[in-house]
């Protein structure tokens, strides 16, 4: 019942509210905007009644250059963003009035929990641990323009302290309660309790330290990942450092050249890049690698200690960057990302065995690396079992897949598709398309033998775009053996991932034998995301080989068996089923299960 009479309350107070306040609103909107250039109003998007977004307003008090998703008690120097006019507007709380509005329309009350940013996750979660009178919650009530936490601290309140006295106002919601938090209000704006500007000491935004051998310009099937999060984890309002090395791979000589002279910048996007290591390319020798990837590791940590980061967040290409970790936990936490486990990559490779020197002391380094870091993420359970079999306690690994930007990557179709004019392909052949790293784990030559073996089937075409430690291999191949119905293609910029995958009629994820157990191919997401049905190499029973059968986005077949991939391509050219629908199955999993907000507010929450 109260509900209705509360709405009614807050319909009569805003507009009697308008009226009175209507000169004043007049003088204070000329102020703004004489003050400083920019609009009058203010609008950002906050969490409303059953955690619905809308726009709220406020007179707008600090300069447009101002990151705009921030709350104002998390900028290190807010005082150079706020303006004159927005000094006195904050102090005296004025800058609130145009919420009059937004209680008019019934966005908010005139008393309720004040509205949290769209991507304060912490307190949107913390509110929903609080249940009160009928089941509400801090996040099913209309926030308001006051409430019991305002007049209990504002800004001086942590988290956690908020989100109870917010729990506390629906243990308590009523009449008696409302004009309690309207009346002790009046008495706090007038003696501007709880106001501050900025961050205390403790209280400074979370500065993550995220260390990668990769990162962009560079084109490898990582580099996207890591762009993404550091960008996501701004925009959430931590601060992020990349630590990377100077970049080598996916870039021309005189692209290379132009970055050997910026060691350091600050991005659009607000994070902040440090470029370190040797300047020579990138060796195919692998002992000269390995001496590389060591002196660069070497070059990554002393750069990364110098930063008082809260976190350092560490990629396992190369697996000494652990080590790295491992050394700077005595500064902070440590979170080491596997998209592989090594050395178990390396002996399933064939390339060596258990009692291998290189193998032997690769598992001290592994058993160190475990030992030390303070937390792991890495991207199955499947790969979650292997590492808690090495010794990992289970809560201190967490699961986060790789991701597809679902924004970015989207289905082409083939008439609008300007890579057929580029790389001179018929529009009426079916392709199957693969695009990724060309290594021993990968298996390209499933790929040739496959080709192969459709060689008569004059409309199947195999489209590889690749590099790595097999490109040459995999070109010898070809033109030794004369494998026409095979097109060997570069990597092509993360920006034409659509065009990329939306080539073929289907995408192939070739993956050696047990190597679920270690790796997670992540190419599979960009292929979902784009729309195209995956022919994927999996072990059956494993995470991938499950998830197949049951969402019938793809077909799985046995690893090592080109037999069985040319089997699958000529069921799909051949199915009843169209693939039209095969591929929107494939775009709607990966927008359920890959999305990129999904996995980067996960490392968020979980770096915390």
């Amino acid at each position: 019942m109260y509900f209705r009479i509360k709405r009614w309350l807050d319909v009569i107070l805003s507009i009697l509210g308008g009226i009175v306040c209507s000169p004043l609103l007049l003088i204070l909107a000329l102020a703004v905007k004489f003050d400083s250039a920019g609009p009058v109003l203010f609008r950002q998007q906050r969490v409303g009644k059953d955690k619905r977004l809308f726009w709220i307003l406020k007179f707008r008090t600090m300069r447009t250059d101002t990151p705009c998703d921030v709350p104002t008690h998390q900028l290190k120097n807010p005082e150079a963003c706020i303006t004159r006019v927005g000094r006195f507007l904050r102090k005296t709380s004025l800058d609130e009035l145009p919420q009059i509005w937004n209680i008019l329309v019934g966005d908010m009350s005139v008393i309720g929990p004040r509205p949290a940013l769209w991507n304060q996750e912490d307190l949107i979660a913390e509110r929903d641990h609080y249940v009160g009178k009928n089941g509400l919650t801090p996040n099913t009530v209309r926030p308001g323009l006051t409430g019991w936490a305002q007049i209990n601290g504002r800004d001086e309140l942590p988290i956690a302290k908020k989100a109870a006295l917010d729990g506390e106002y629906v243990a308590r919601f009523g009449f008696r309660m409302d004009c309690r938090c309207f009346f002790r209000t009046i008495g706090s704006v007038l003696n501007h309790h709880g106001v501050r500007e900025g961050a205390e000491p403790a209280e400074q935004p979370l500065h993550v330290a995220l260390v990668s051998a990769y990162f962009a310009p560079e084109i490898s099937p990582i580099t996207h990942l890591y762009k993404d999060l550091a960008e996501d984890l701004c925009r959430y309002g931590a601060r992020v450092s990349v630590v990377t090395n100077l970049p080598s791979r996916g870039l021309s000589e005189a692209e290379r050249k132009a970055y050997l002279e910026r060691s350091e910048e600050t991005v659009p996007e607000g994070y902040r890049i440090l470029r370190v290591g040797l300047k020579t390319r990138e060796k195919k020798n692998f002992l000269l690698r390995s001496l590389r990837f060591l002196s660069n590791t070497h070059a990554l940590y002393r750069a990364a200690k110098k930063l008082k980061a809260d976190v350092y967040l560490l990629g396992s290409m190369p697996p000494f960057l652990g080590l790295v970790g491992a050394r700077l936990s005595g500064r902070a936490r440590t979170v080491y990302v596997l998209q592989d486990i090594f050395p178990d990559s390396m002996v399933a490779m064939g390339k060596y065995t258990e009692w291998h020197p290189v193998v032997r002391l690769s598992r001290r380094m592994e058993q160190r690396i475990y030992k030390k870091n303070s937390a792991f993420v890495t991207l199955s359970e499947d790969m979650k079992r292997t590492l808690i079999a090495r010794g990992i306690e289970p809560h201190r690994i967490a699961v986060i897949p790789n991701w597809a930007d679902t924004e970015a990557i989207h289905p082409v179709s083939r008439e609008e598709n300007p890579l057929f004019e580029e790389l001179g392909l018929s529009r009426s052949c079916f392709y199957a398309v693969y695009a990724g790293t060309l290594g021993i784990l990968q298996e390209p030559d499933v790929l040739l033998d496959t080709a192969k073996l459709l060689k008569e089937q004059d409309g199947i075409k195999i489209i590889i775009f690749g590099d790595g430690a097999l490109l040459e291999h995999v070109k010898g191949r070809i033109e030794r053996e004369q494998i026409t119905n095979a097109l060997l293609y570069p990597l092509f910029p993360a920006q034409r991932v659509s065009e990329v995958y939306s080539l073929g009629d289907a995408a192939l994820v070739p993956l050696m034998k047990g190597a679920t157990r270690f790796a997670m191919p992540s190419k599979t997401w960009s292929a979902l995301a784009a729309g195209r049905p995956v022919i994927v190499c999996a072990d059956a029973g494993s995470e991938w080989a499950r998830s197949i059968e049951h969402e019938g986005y793809g077909v799985c077949v046995t690893p090592g068996e080109p037999r069985e991939m040319a089997d699958a391509i000529l069921r799909l050219q051949a199915s009843t089923v169209p693939l039209e629908e095969l591929g929107a199955r494939a775009r709607c999993y990966a927008c359920e299960h890959a999305t990129r907000s999904a996995a980067t507010r996960a490392y968020y929450h979980w770096l915390q």
